[in-house]
């Protein structure tokens, strides 16, 4: 960082301040850290959240609802597990391949016989399936006997395999075209949905906003940010003001995080592009808000020309509004 006077107003100093680039791979590193606390923290706030949940009467009595379905279809267990995974399970009281099979077809078999949760055909559509289903080297599982598809004699994890598959690819969706089921489930997942994007606003405020705002005010640091001394900077090599930070902070969420949830990451990966291909290595809302992101392990930030001339000994003021105190842009 150096500094030196204007020959042209006696009465101001124009002060020149050069900062290095945040090298990419440090970047890199403090987005990881900084996604790792969010991650870790909406986690725990969503976990603490879902054991508390059950006590609720309005969720229990939706919970307890589409739980009774499921009981009721013979696809699941009271326990919450579906069939396949409940045989499998360890203490289960099915010990191997053949008599977990044997569970699972029968629970399969009853389950097309109600038609109260699949329709009038779909029996038919199981048996169509059973007589084209082979073991991967081309021999069938069933052959017709007495006019009726019955299991050949051949290893029984093929079997277990055919009706996991159709438990999965078929059984559970007749399922979920029963309304009730439906509309318990499809409330389970918007209120979850609902926790995890609550959980994550908050703490993306606290780790993106507050603690750059007030705990580490030089440079706008994140955590990650101030593990890895970096700091972010305006055109005139001064801290971003609250408001331009919050205007910052107010378009990454809408863009990086809301958006990103309904395209795919796609806005994350077109910033993540810019900062990689642009010339002073700017993401998106560095490029638009006009903030470098720079290394400060030997330097500082400032909030004003003056805090910076009182440090240094410099003791006329530099306005900031007549662009006296810049950034050299061929340092960043």
């Amino acid at each position: 960082m150096d500094s030196s006077p204007a020959n042209s107003n006696p009465k101001k100093e124009t002060i020149k301040v050069a900062y290095h680039k945040a090298k990419l791979h440090r970047r890199v590193l403090c987005f990881l850290v900084d996604l790792f606390f969010l991650f870790l923290l909406t986690g725990i706030s969503f976990a603490v959240a879902n054991s508390l949940l059950p006590n609720a009467p309005f969720y229990s009595a939706v919970l307890e609802k589409r739980n009774s379905l499921q009981v009721d279809s013979g696809l699941y267990e009271t326990s919450g597990l579906d069939i396949v995974a409940f045989a499998k399970q360890d203490g289960s009281p099915y010990t191997n391949d053949a008599e977990r099979k044997d569970f699972v077809s029968s629970r399969l078999n009853d389950f097309y016989t109600v038609h109260k949760y699949c329709p009038v055909d779909a029996a038919a559509k199981y048996e169509q399936r059973k007589a084209t289903a082979d073991n991967g080297a081309g021999v069938t599982l069933f052959e017709m006997k007495d006019g009726k598809l019955v299991e050949r004699n051949l290893n029984p994890t093929f079997f277990l395999n055919f009706y996991e598959k159709e438990l999965k690819n078929h059984a559970m969706s007749y399922l979920f075209q029963v309304d009730e089921y439906f509309a318990t489930t499809r409330f389970i997942f918007l209120f979850t949905s609902g926790e995890i994007l609550v959980f994550g606003t908050v703490f993306f405020a606290i780790l993106y906003l507050v603690i750059p705002l007030w705990v580490f005010p030089k440079g706008r640091k994140t955590l990650g940010r101030a593990i890895f001394r970096i700091g972010i900077v305006t055109r005139h090599a001064l801290v971003p003001s609250k408001g331009k930070y919050a205007l910052r902070w107010l378009f990454e969420y809408a863009f990086l995080v809301l958006l990103d949830f309904f395209a795919f990451l796609i806005p994350l990966f077109v910033s993540t592009g810019m900062l990689f291909l642009s010339e002073n290595q700017q993401n998106l809302p560095d490029y638009l808000f006009g903030h470098y992101q720079v290394d400060i392990t030997d330097d500082d930030v400032y909030s004003d020309p003056s805090e910076y001339a009182n440090r240094k000994g410099v003791h006329d003021r530099s306005l900031l509004e007549d662009k006296d105190f810049e950034i050299k842009q061929n340092h960043i």
